[in-house]
């Protein structure tokens, strides 16, 4: 079993699924991109990635987190059975609209409706975005962007991104 207290690895993990029909997407998936080591994971709905320098190594799989806690995860040091998805063919090539600056304070700050409010106005009536994803950016100063037709939000800071989909009322 194996922690860590990183930073990346804590807010990546937080997007992690905790559905047991979908264990290949249960916790971190470690590739490198462009020559750095990254840490993914997704439930289907999100998707984080950020910088990665800690003990696990690259694999097709991901290490099953067992536990996600605000200061700490937990997760298993030997890969899952099956096979990552394959998470850059969903994200969105272009992303229209305005880059957006937005900083996004943890979920008890008075600030944080402001944060929604910034995200909200700027998506159309017809579409909106569980709360609780966007609590797990809290934080961060984000730039971002929505692709309407793909109806997704790509959060970046720096070399962290959080995709978001969103869901119809």
């Amino acid at each position: 079993m194996g922690q860590s207290e990183n930073r990346g690895t804590l807010f990546v993990a937080r997007a992690a699924s905790i559905d047991t029909y979908r264990s290949f997407m249960s916790g971190l998936h470690i590739e490198v991109i462009d020559g750095k080591k990254m840490v993914i994971a997704t439930d289907g709905r999100r998707l984080h990635i950020a910088p990665y320098n800690e003990e696990l190594e690259p694999t097709e799989s991901c290490y099953a987190t067992t536990k996600v806690l605000k200061a700490r995860c937990e997760y298993q040091d030997k890969p899952t059975e099956g096979m990552f998805p394959n998470w850059q063919r969903v994200i969105p090539t272009e992303f229209t609209g305005d880059l957006i600056s937005v900083v996004i304070p943890p979920r008890k700050d008075a600030f944080f409706s402001k944060a929604v409010y910034i995200i909200m106005r700027a998506m159309d009536a017809e579409n909106y975005v569980n709360l609780n994803y966007i609590e797990d950016l809290g934080s961060f100063k984000w730039e971002w962007t929505m692709q309407i037709s793909k109806n997704a939000l790509l959060f970046t800071c720096g070399d962290y991104r959080a995709i978001i989909a969103t869901m119809k009322m």
